[in-house]
């Protein structure tokens, strides 16, 4: 073949491909998404503001924790987007899978910019309707979200069956291991139902107590390392946690190896201050994020009985 039949046939599939895209583009969208006009109604009432921080100014590390904080806030996005909607991933991948199809036409790109908006498949209208702008269910939110767009927490008012406790005990909303084996659960409310399946394995077996995964939960579930509380920038009468504990490691030396003869005792673990400011014994300006005997003091006075922090003082943790 010449050149010049090797460059018309080149052109030709070039023009067929791009004949082919543009009626791909044009060609209308499959039933359940909104028309470009029901998208554009809202977005076009919507300002959208675009940050772009310079990281310059960050180290390499502090730059390497950025992008691990990136990451995980992905990870947390994506499981408050399938709370609010069961099918929202799903119907997110089709939707991106759509937009290539029609190589990333306007239609399509706006009702990708109505998820990012909305956080998911059900746009809030500007008469203040849900309405679902992609092909899912009406209404499956992961939440218990009424009519009038309020979410009410009915965790007391629903019901709940186990089909066998010899497996698992439940004490209100707590469930704890009792054996190896499977058990159902069942939650009910009003009409609706949900059976949860349950696996229980290596029961009796009582691992180690970890400071990242006992003690930091303590922590959270406490609300001890929020911004109001030792979780601030300077942290809270002397003692300082990091943001929704961000950073375990430096947690770990600042309670250890900041003034730990005062703050802990590993003789009398029950009556060293770390312990009786949690329980609320000595004055404490946070009050008693917890009470002498139930599961987060109990976890708490276990980590100090097992002395697992080393007395020889550790390198101090670089910066992030």
């Amino acid at each position: 073949m010449s050149e010049l039949r090797m460059m018309r046939y080149v052109v030709w599939v070039l023009s067929g491909a791009l004949a082919c895209a543009a009626q791909a583009a044009e060609a209308p969208l499959p039933s359940g998404y909104w028309k470009a006009p029901q998208a554009r109604t809202i977005l076009d009432r919507t300002a959208t503001v675009r940050l772009a921080p310079s990281l310059d100014p960050l180290s390499a590390a502090e730059r390497e924790a950025v992008e691990h904080l990136l990451a995980a806030g992905v990870i947390v996005q994506r499981v408050y987007e399938r709370s609010l909607h069961a099918q929202a991933l799903t119907a997110q991948a089709q939707l991106e899978q759509l937009d290539a199809a029609r190589a990333h036409s306007d239609p399509t790109r706006d009702l990708l910019d109505l998820y990012r908006l909305f956080q998911g498949p059900i746009a809030i209208t500007l008469d203040n309707q849900r309405v679902p702008f992609l092909p899912v269910a009406v209404e499956s939110p992961g939440r218990n979200v009424y009519p009038d767009g309020i979410t009410r927490d009915v965790t007391d008012k629903a019901t709940w069956k186990l089909d066998r406790d010899d497996h698992v005990t439940r004490n209100a909303n707590r469930f704890t291991p009792k054996a190896d084996g499977d058990a159902k659960l069942t939650v009910g409310f009003e009409s609706h139902h949900v059976d949860v399946p349950i696996g229980v394995k290596q029961a009796a077996v009582d691992p180690p107590i970890s400071f990242k995964l006992d003690v930091m939960p303590v922590f959270m579930r406490a609300g001890c390392n929020v911004g109001s509380c030792h979780g601030s920038a300077r942290g809270k009468d002397g003692f300082r946690l990091s943001l929704f504990g961000f950073d375990p490691d430096g947690d770990y030396y600042r309670l250890t190896h900041e003034q730990p003869k005062r703050r802990l005792d590993l003789s009398i673990p029950a009556e060293c201050l770390f312990i009786e400011k949690a329980a609320g014994q000595v004055p404490h300006s946070g009050g008693s994020p917890t009470k002498k005997g139930d599961p987060l003091y109990n976890t708490l006075v276990r980590w100090l009985e097992a002395e697992v922090y080393p007395v020889a003082p550790c390198a101090r943790p670089g910066p992030l």
